[in-house]
């Protein structure tokens, strides 16, 4: 069971990476469930890597794009460590 959740201050959202999602009411707890699919995320990953090689163009797993993915990262780490809200531009 591979999942993952987002949760706010007025509810959340568990995504199954398998297909579906629940939403949690934050005032009740109320879970409703709904069934989206969601394609093969290596099947597309593939993909996409042969069209760029077939366009010459860089695709999403690009180390630029990576780089400002893990950029982000590291900031909601650090917010996390110091109990703040950081700004985050791209770039920096």
């Amino acid at each position: 069971n591979m999942f993952i959740d987002f949760i706010g201050t007025k509810g959340g959202i568990r995504l199954n990476y398998y297909g579906g999602f629940t939403y949690w009411n934050g005032d009740t707890l109320k879970g409703e469930t709904w069934d989206h699919p969601i394609p093969d995320m290596y099947e597309c990953e593939d993909r996409a890597f042969i069209q760029s090689l077939h366009n010459r163009k860089k695709n999403k797993g690009n180390a630029d794009e990576v780089l400002e993915t893990m950029k982000l990262l590291e900031a909601i780490y650090r917010s996390s460590d110091i109990h703040q809200e950081l700004s985050f531009r791209e770039g920096e």
